[in-house]
């Protein structure tokens, strides 16, 4: 168990994938609004910031919960789980 988690810790995501992500997006964002003007004319941007926004925080929520240890908001409480493994 414990060397499942020393694996998770240690694999990973270099952060330049995020800005990777971040570039490819933006670019099929350019094109779509491009491509989807025509059909849904100026609902375009609200549709474009909705989807680019949504896109984002999917994105921003990955790389959150990428690294699970540590002492971070959204970490695990690896502290409170040793304490309850050495009460058992």
């Amino acid at each position: 168990s414990i060397g499942g988690l020393i694996r998770v810790k240690s694999t990973g995501l270099p952060s330049a994938y995020d800005l990777l992500f971040s570039i490819i997006f933006t670019i099929f964002f350019l094109i779509a609004t491009i491509a989807w003007a025509p059909t849904l004319g100026w609902y375009t941007p609200i549709v474009i910031a909705v989807l680019r926004f949504t896109v984002k925080l999917i994105i921003v929520i990955g790389s959150e919960l990428e690294d699970p240890f540590g002492d971070d908001v959204t970490d695990l409480p690896m502290q409170k789980f040793c304490e309850a493994i050495e009460t058992q």
